[in-house]
Order: C-alpha cells, then structure tokens, then sequence
C-alpha cells in the first residue's frame, strides 16, 4: 500500500529547480506582463489630477523696513510698527473675500461644474474658507513636534500655477488693503485731534470771557460799595483813616490789633475816592483779572502747537504715502513650498510588482496546463 503512495507524493512535490527554470524560460512574457502593468499605472498616475499640498510662510517685515517708520513713531501722534502691520496683513486675510474674488479672477474652480451661479459662489466661498492660515506654533505645540514659526498659509488643490496667481493677487491686495487703512487711520485720527484742539481752543477763549466778565462784575460791585462808603464819610466829616486800634506792649514790642467788625467808611473818604480813581482809571484791566494769565498761556500753547502739521510732514516720508515700496509682510510668494501627495513614483512601482506578479502567475499557470497535457498524452 505504501508502495502504491509512493508515486503519488512524488508527483505533488515542487520541483524548485524546475519551476525557477519556468519562470526563465517565460521572463519575456513575464516582462510584457510588467510593461503593459507599468504602461497603464504610468497612464492613470499622470493622467490623474496632481495633487499638492503648498505652503507660504508669512513674516513681519524685516527691522530695515521698520526703521522708516521711526521718526515718524517718534512724534508719539501715529504708530506703525512691525506687528501691527502683520496683525493687519492677516487680518483682511482671514476674511476670506480676497481669496474668493482671486478664485473667481484665476477660475480656480470651473463654472461649467456646476448647475447654478448660487451653487458656484458657494462652492467659492465653501473653498476660501478651507485655505488654512495657521499662526505661529507656541510652547506647547513645539512640545508636540511643530515647528512653524510664521503664520502660513496652507492650501491643498491640483492647479499650483493658478494657485500661485491667486497669491500673488492676494498678497498685493491685502497689502493696498492695508496701506489705505493706514491712510484712513490716520486721518481719522487727524481729523480728531484737529477737532479736539479746536475745542479746546473754544473752551479757553469762553473761559477767558468768563474770568474777564467776572472780573467787570466784581468790579462794579466794589465800586458801587466804595462809592457808598465814601459817601458815608463825607457825611460824617471823616476825611482819614480813625479806625479804632488797640495797642498793647508784648516781650516782642508794640503790637497793633485791628477790630475786623470796624465800619469800612471810618478809613476816611479821602482813601475811599482814591480807590474808586484809581480803579476807574485802569486802562489794561488783564493784570487785574484772576486766572487770566494761565488761560491765555494754555490757549497761546494750543496755537503754537504743531504736533498735527508735523505728523502730517512726517507720514508723507514714510513708505506709507512716499515713493518707497510699501510692504506690509514679508510674503513671499515664489518661497512657497509645494509638496505633492500624488506620489505617481509610488503608483508606478505597485503598477511593475503587480504587472511581475500576474506575469509569473500566467507563465506558472501555463507551464503546468501544458505538463498536463503532456501526461495525459503520454
């Protein structure tokens, strides 16, 4: 019995020496197999769309570029510093209506994909929204591996050369965006410390109205009250001062004490009407008014001020309003850097194993039909 299953284990061993012969004598075939595999991967990797991850990097701009806004910084009316033209950069980029007006401009998106102009604006929108503006990483994401030390904008599509249109577009219209807005800051700002002053101004001058009012007032009314006291010591015959005085002698000498209820008219009326001349006689009554001399040095300081005018001289010499370029970031474009995800090497190289493997299956497969077919004729 053993004798009898003895060929039949025979005939299911693999012959390794000849199935390698196999597959040499059918390498051609097998390499046809491999072409054709590699012909059709390389076909669908190059045909299909490329995809690409891009990402720009955006930075404050550099200190030379800063340092053109220093005298005017210096005059304390207007800042513009580094940050605060990035915050503002970013700022109109996060709005997203700069990139939607580009995706239109560069069709980014193909109109004739869509069955509406409803449904086409909101497939804009739907992507300017997914552009990622990613801030600089802080301590805990440098913890967890990241390392972007810029805000950057990142974007995944298949078009790279519309894509780098639409930055360009949007770089140079952020930038205006943000020069106009300085511009409009600033007069806005001028416009209301030149309305501030102006009040000022205003306040001073009805101040100086009052003080010189009151001091008219207070001056009637003295004269008025001089005039009765004088008239009082005429009737009584009092020509000179007899206001009643107590002396009395102290360690330090002769002290004199004044009653302060004493009758004004008992100065005598000689005193009383030289006064009341003397006070109609005043020509420049400023030097009499209280408060008067402070008012008019405030107000003489507001005039005199040339904070505005200066301001104004100084913007006009930063890049801002002069022929200097103006920049708001460093935003370079052709920087970005475009890392596709396509990986057409890799779909090749499957395409060549895969096309090996059924080639090796086919010859195997062959060989062993016709061996078959061998036996069974013999």
């Amino acid at each position: 019995m053993s004798e009898e299953l003895k060929p039949t284990y025979q005939d299911d061993e693999i012959d390794l020496v000849e199935l390698l012969q196999t597959i040499w004598d059918g390498k051609w075939l097998i390499a046809a197999f491999a072409a054709i595999a590699v012909a059709f991967g390389g076909a669908f990797a190059f045909l299909k769309p490329s995809v690409f991850v891009a990402n720009t990097e955006i930075k404050p701009i550099t200190s030379v570029n800063a340092q053109l806004y220093s005298p005017s910084n210096a005059l304390g009316f207007f800042n513009v510093t580094r940050d605060s033209l990035l915050n503002s950069f970013i700022e109109y980029l996060d709005e997203r209506s700069l990139f939607e007006t580009a995706i239109r401009k560069h069709e980014l998106l193909e109109r004739s994909n869509y069955e509406s102009d409803q449904d086409y604006e909101n497939a804009v929108i739907e992507l300017a929204a997914a552009i990622e503006l990613l801030p600089p990483v802080n301590e805990d994401g440098a913890a967890k591996g990241d390392s972007r030390r810029y805000w950057t904008i990142s974007y995944e599509g298949n078009d790279s050369k519309k894509w780098l249109a639409i930055l360009r577009d949007v770089t140079d219209a952020a930038t205006n965006s943000v020069q106009q807005n300085l511009i409009e800051r600033f007069d806005t700002a001028l416009t209301v410390a030149e309305q501030s002053k102006r009040f000022k101004l205003e306040d001073l001058d009805i101040a100086i109205s009052n003080a010189t009012a009151d001091y008219t007032r207070k001056t009637s009314d003295r004269l008025a009250f001089l005039r009765e006291q004088a008239a009082i010591a005429r009737k009584l015959g009092v020509a000179k001062n007899t206001l009643e005085a107590q002396t009395f002698v102290a360690n330090t000498g002769v002290v004199a004490n004044v009653k302060s209820d004493t009758p004004f008219y008992l100065r005598g009326y000689e005193a009383i009407e030289k006064e009341i001349e003397l006070i109609e006689s005043r020509e420049e009554v400023s030097a009499f008014v209280d408060g008067l001399l402070k008012l008019e040095q405030e107000k003489r300081s507001l005039e005199q001020d040339r904070t505005l005018e200066r301001a104004k001289a100084l913007l006009e010499s930063t890049p801002i309003k002069s022929a200097e370029p103006f920049i708001a970031a460093e935003f370079d474009v052709y920087a970005t850097d475009i890392e596709s995800k396509s990986k057409r090497s890799l779909i090749v190289a499957l395409a060549l194993v895969l096309g090996g493997m059924v080639g090796v299956m086919f010859v195997l497969i062959r060989s062993a039909v016709r061996n078959r077919k061998a036996r069974v004729g013999a």
